[in-house]
Formats: structure tokens, sequence, C-alpha cells
């Protein structure tokens, strides 16, 4: 228990919760997502537990992925587009290796 592993991950949870004004008490009502992402440099059972992704930034590659069809670079680029201001201050903790392979990978694309 505790602390799985150190280094620096994108921990990616998506909640289900009702849409604003659904009638839930009626069978079929509209659903909202809440996607909540977090950095951080230990990773703990408890976000293997809940998340539905977690990228290790060191390395990037997926510790855990509940998502078909969802690969690295996908992903960077979900991260980079619905949370800029995070991303650019995730890719700042990132060793220059990384980085220039974060970068190689989007000329490709």
């Amino acid at each position: 228990m505790g602390t799985l592993k150190k280094g620096r991950f994108v921990i990616g949870t998506h909640i289900f919760r009702p849409a604003p004004g659904a009638r839930t008490e009626q069978k079929g009502y509209e659903q909202g997502i809440l996607e909540d992402v977090e950095y951080v440099e230990k990773l703990k059972d408890k976000h293997m537990d809940t998340s539905t992704y977690v990228l290790n930034l060191d390395t990037l590659q997926f510790e855990k992925n509940r998502v078909d069809e969802f690969t690295v670079q996908i992903c960077l680029s979900h991260l980079q587009k619905h949370f800029p201001n995070d991303y650019s201050q995730w890719m700042k903790k990132t060793s220059a290796e990384v980085q220039k392979k974060v970068n190689d990978e989007d000329k490709s694309n």
C-alpha cells in the first residue's frame, strides 16, 4: 500500500454525472462527463484504482489505460488542446529528451 512509483505522471479521471437540468427520476436521463486531470510525482494505489488513464511523462508510456484506441500521441494532443496552461507546466518539468520525443512525434503527424 502507499506509493507505487516515483516519477512524473499525468492522471486522468472521468466522472459521469447527470447533465444540468436532467430529470434523474426518469429512465435514460442525460449524463455529462467531467474530466479531472492531475500531475503527481508519486503514483499511489488510489490513482490506479480510480483513474481512467495514467501517463508516465518520463517514459511516455501508459501505466494504466482504460480507453480503447487511446495512444500516447492522442493523449498528449488531447491534454494540449483541453488543458493548455497545465500542459505547458507539465512539459517544463520533464526532461529535454522527453520533450524532444514529443516534438518529433508532433512533427511526424
